[in-house]
Formats: C-alpha cells, structure tokens, sequence
C-alpha cells in the first residue's frame, strides 16, 4: 500500500512538471530568480525602487503589481511617520531648551564649587 502511494505522489509530480513545461510555464521558473535579487535592494531602504512589471497577464504580473502596490504604501507610511516625527522634535526642542535654561540657572544660584552643585551640575549633564 505504501509503494502505491508513492508511485502515486511521484507519478502526479511527474505528470505536474511536465504539464508545466508543455504549457510554457518554464519561462516563468526563471522570472522569479530576478526578483529574487530584488529584495535586498528593497530592505536597504530604497523605497523608491519597485520590482518591474512585464506586459503579460498571469500570476507573476499580478503578484508583481501587488508587492509594488505594497510597497507604494509603505514608502507612504513611511514619509508620514518621518514628518510626525520631525513635527514632534522640533515641538519638543523649544520647551526642552526652556528647561535646561533653567536648571542651569537654578545651579548657577548655588555656591560655587558647594557639594550640592556639584552633584545637580552632574545630574544634569549626564555625568
């Protein structure tokens, strides 16, 4: 029973495969090899770059255009999560310069070379 089977999985393989390569889908085992090289370009934040769409209507294309579609939205995310960013340091930075301002001041009212000062002059600057 178990030689059937595998005759069985082997013979439908064998059968799938060369249905493939009757059908003219040999042409398009080598396609996927050149997005294979892709990727790395897309992870190294080239955002810009896009897998490129042949004038064919088949899985491939569909799925080409779908990853492109994808990565359209990510580079758009991606822009606004930069300019929320920027948005927020930049609202930030003002208040923050305020603060230190006067906590220096506060530590500059001390007396000078005191063990107080010291200490709020290192907490202050990280030290």
């Amino acid at each position: 029973m178990m030689r059937g089977l595998i005759a069985a999985v082997v013979l439908t393989l064998l059968l799938g495969l060369g249905g493939g390569v009757l059908d003219g889908a040999a042409p398009s085992w080598r396609r996927p090899a050149r997005f294979l090289r892709s990727p790395p370009r897309l992870c190294a934040a080239i955002l810009s770059q896009r897998l490129p769409v042949r004038n064919a209507d088949d899985e491939i294309n569909t799925l080409v255009r779908e990853i492109n579609s994808m990565l359209d939205k990510i580079e758009q995310l991606t822009l606004g999560m930069r300019t929320v960013l920027d948005s927020a340091a930049h609202d930030l930075r003002t208040p923050l310069n305020r603060l230190q301002a006067t906590a220096e001041g506060a530590i500059n009212g001390l007396a000078p070379g005191s063990a107080e000062r010291k200490v709020n002059r290192a907490r202050l600057h990280g030290g």
